[in-house]
């Protein structure tokens, strides 16, 4: 092989007037697969530097290893692999000589063409130190579809992206309609191109000819390329074809299986399509309900795919523009290939003593590097000292906080004392602009006093730090960052999403099926909801921008030549959000956003082990509901009404164990009910790790959520404030849960239906809407059975599953980050120019 592509590059590279040619387009961008590597001395010759690759396959083995790509071969099959992910000793080590005799082919065959382009080119550079320079790599991978490996950032799966998927262009021709029209059952049968059916061993080709004739009742359509083949003759139901729509013939409802080669395009086609296919016959004399049950299982599968967050072309001409404008994103050559001694990175992390899901946030990252062997500093400015004593901190030792000044004390005294979030209304743009004044100012003050600390700042810019983390919840530390003379920062949500950084950064966000952070809809909304989702966006992103430019108002009295937020905030190598893709909404994002949600959440059950307490509580009864409204919105505060409605519901479940946070245990109003335990503090994640636990009734924090989902927990979302709606929306759509408004805990009625639908319901039900008003949540919906047990358990196995550990992607991509001394070529050229054109 590496004689033939040696050939082939020398002839290639000869054509020295074309490549003169070429060179004189002075081409942006160039686009080539790296399964033969000429390309690459070309792109040399004609003075390309800004490149893409383009697997039409899921991975090139290869290619993995010039870039450094982690390839853990006790899980991950290389890509001439006999296994899957599931291997026993032996077969690991036959994955990894596989693994390695592919690669160690194919760089021959890269070596041996680039010193056939040297007699003409001497020049040019290796191909193993251009492929690494590729701006972003295109795998032909659906991560849902292919066995969970680890990836980097600058790898984008557009798998799928050959195939058609609109069922109403892809018509069958006349003919072949009338023959999937003469029986009910019909298969059809490729081995591809290059497995000619022809040439088939002739005990092949019989013992097919016997499958054929006793299935009458089933029409066998193959390709196979001599229609004429007298071998087929007197048989009426299989039709032979040299070409066939394949496209076309999975899309149509009346074709039952497919066997196929497996080769990658078929098995991307039938996978969208939702055909079951086998690879034996053996299989097709199976019995009635196991081929429901592929058909079943395929259509699922294809409807996931079909609702992929982003279509493979889209995303494919939306990387190019990119790289187009960016030149060479040589920043993204992953470092780890050139020799690097142990480092530790003096990190700083900045977060405010302030909400916490805030604190428990940024804790979790700072003992995570500090785990890793990085030297890592907090500081902590006190905006509520109550949380003086729960840092969240366990590894790092080296916490520096800033004492509040008696103005910012009694600005958040004042805030504190707010109206209570059990009776305010729903958020809506009005309400989000009349609060921007006061939060501003509170955030503007706590600003003044850390930038008035000029001893404190002085001392930290001698310190020299590598790299600072923030969570631009608040953009005073981006004035702190610029006073310290840090250029290398990452940004860390709390949350799945911030509005007024997408806005800043150029996130897409369409209201038309996005949800804001604070909006109290799903991705479904009707043309209303669509607009209100519109302003309640623009809203909280203006409030939260007020907040920035009011802080570098007060900064710049000190620090007048910092610049502003908005310069440096998109500058952020990368952006870290409590997201998890496939239990989120689908939306647009851009490849310096890494979703690393559930970073927070303990989810290794053998080490979440209760206290004997809570182990006798749990085994009173066979049913057992946790309820907690988080910390801000407290149970003790809660109306009376409500609280007078959750007694009844108790009451009227003697057979059912309440736990709930409370934060007045001796409150009397619950003397007498045996079946209730309160407790102003509980261990969560230890509850909700048990088997016991039957079901959740949470606020549908972030935080909450995301530890039910990933231990498997039906629930009941009661949304009080912020984010918790669009959350409770998230939770879902995923079928394990349902959503009340926090109003509907005056209805004992409904709060206990919701309980006994999540506890016992194993049925199709649907509910109708005189019934639950406005509701909608109580629709089962098409793809899940209602059974919320099952489907809450099935959503966290697939999270469970996940290619990546969102906490190692953390700590990779920031030390990546501190080695490269802030990745700021990634900012969006549509900063700094209007629409360009590219060749």
């Amino acid at each position: 092989m590496s004689s033939l592509f040696s050939s082939h590059c020398r002839n290639v590279m000869s054509k020295r007037k074309l490549i003169k040619e070429l060179k004189n387009e002075m081409f942006d961008l160039a686009i080539t697969e790296p399964f033969d590597a000429c390309a690459y001395a070309l792109f040399e010759a004609i003075s390309i530097r800004a490149h893409v690759a383009v697997y039409s396959c899921i991975r090139l083995d290869h290619v993995s290893e010039i870039i450094g790509q982690p390839v853990p071969l006790s899980y991950v099959p290389g890509m001439q692999s006999s296994f899957g992910e599931k291997m026993n000793i032996w077969e690991r080590y036959m994955n990894y000589f596989q693994f390695k005799g592919s690669s160690f082919i194919f760089q021959t065959i890269g070596d041996k063409g680039y010193e056939a382009a040297k007699e003409f080119y001497p020049n040019i550079r290796s191909w193993r130190e251009v492929v690494p320079e590729a701006s972003f790599i295109f795998t032909n991978s659906i991560p849902y579809l292919d066995f969970p490996s680890p990836t980097f950032d600058k790898m984008i799966p557009i798998g799928g992206f050959t195939v058609k998927t609109d069922k109403k262009s892809l018509v069958l021709e006349e003919k072949w309609s009338k023959i999937l029209n003469q029986r009910r059952t019909n298969v059809l049968i490729s081995f591809g191109t290059n497995a000619r059916s022809v040439e088939m061993p002739e005990e092949y080709k019989k013992s097919l000819l016997e499958v054929f004739k006793s299935m009458p009742n089933t029409t066998f359509i193959w390709k196979y390329e001599n229609p004429e083949d007298p071998f087929i003759k007197d048989i009426e139901n299989v039709y032979l074809s040299s070409w066939l729509p394949q496209n076309e013939l999975l899309a149509d409802p009346r074709l039952t299986v497919f066997i196929t080669h497996g080769g990658l395009a078929s098995v991307m086609e039938l996978a969208m399509m939702g055909k079951p296919a086998v690879m034996t016959y053996g299989i097709l004399k199976t019995d009635n309900s196991k081929v429901f049950s592929y058909k079943k299982n395929a259509e699922r599968l294809a409807e996931i795919l079909h609702n992929q967050p982003t279509k493979p072309l889209e995303t494919l001409v939306k990387y190019v523009e990119f790289a187009a404008r960016m030149d060479k994103l040589v920043l993204f050559t992953i470092l780890l290939l050139f020799p690097i001694k142990s480092e530790s990175f003096k990190i700083l992390v900045y977060t405010n003593l302030f909400g916490h899901s805030h604190v428990k946030a940024l804790g979790k990252v700072a003992d995570a590097l500090t785990d890793a062997g990085h030297n890592v500093t907090v500081l902590m400015p006190i905006m509520e000292r109550r949380f003086i004593n729960e840092t969240c901190l366990k590894s790092t030792k080296n916490v520096i906080f800033i004492e509040q000044d008696d103005h910012s004390k009694q600005l958040i005294e004042k805030w504190s004392n707010r109206s209570s979030v059990w009776t305010s209304g729903g958020i809506t743009p009005l309400n989000v602009f009349k609060k921007a004044t006061v939060i501003s100012n509170l955030f503007g003050a706590h600003c003044k006093n850390v930038m008035s600390q000029t001893k404190l700042i002085e001392e930290l810019k001698t310190e020299y730090f590598d790299l600072a983390i923030t969570e631009p919840f608040d953009t005073c530390a981006y004035a702190f960052l610029e006073a310290i003379s840090i250029r290398a920062h990452v940004a860390v949500y709390s949350c799945s999403r911030l509005d007024h950084v997408s806005e800043i950064i150029g996130q897409p966000v369409p209201p038309s099926y996005v949800s804001g952070m604070y909006s109290p809809y799903g991705e479904r909304m009707n043309i209303w909801e669509r607009l209100e989702n519109y302003f309640v966006f623009k809203a909280r992103s203006y409030m939260f921008q007020a907040i920035g430019d009011r802080n570098y108002e007060e900064a710049r009295k000190f620090y007048p030549g910092i610049r502003s937020w908005r310069e440096v905030l998109p500058e952020a190598s990368f952006i870290f959000t409590n997201s998890i893709p496939y239990l989120d909404f689908p939306s647009p994002t851009f490849d310096k956003i890494i979703p690393i949600g559930g970073y927070t959440v303990k989810i290794e059950k053998k080490f979440l082990k209760l206290d004997e307490k809570w182990n006798e509580i749990l085994d009173k009864r066979k049913t057992n509901v946790l309820i907690s409204f988080g910390t801000n919105a407290k149970s003790d505060e809660m109306p009376e009404k409500y609280k007078k409605s959750l007694l009844e519901v108790f009451k009227s479940m003697p057979n059912t164990t309440f736990i709930w946070k409370y934060e007045n245990p001796e409150d009397p109003f619950i003397k007498d009910i045996e079946n209730v335990y309160l407790s102003s503090w509980l261990p969560q994640n230890e509850l909700l790790a048990d088997h016991r636990l039957t079901a959740f009734i949470t606020h549908g924090g972030l935080a909450s959520v995301m530890e039910l989902a990933m231990m498997g927990k039906p629930a009941i979302t009661i949304p009080v404030a912020a984010d918790q709606t669009r959350n409770a929306e998230m939770l879902r759509r995923h079928g394990g849960s349902i959503h009340l408004r926090k109003f509907d805990l005056a209805n004992s009625d409904l709060v206990k239906g919701a309980i006994e639908k999540v506890v016992n319901d194993k049925r199709r039900v649907f509910f109708s809407l005189k019934q639950f008003p406005r509701h909608e949540f109580f629709q089962a919906l098409p793809c899940h059975t209602n059974n919320y047990k099952k489907n809450a358990e099935r959503l966290a196995e697939i999270l469970e599953n996940q290619p990546t550990k969102p906490l190692e992607t953390l700590v990779k991509h920031v030390e990546f980050a501190a080695r490269s001394v802030g990745i700021t070529d990634n900012r969006l050229k549509c900063f700094d120019s209007d629409s360009e054109n590219y060749r």
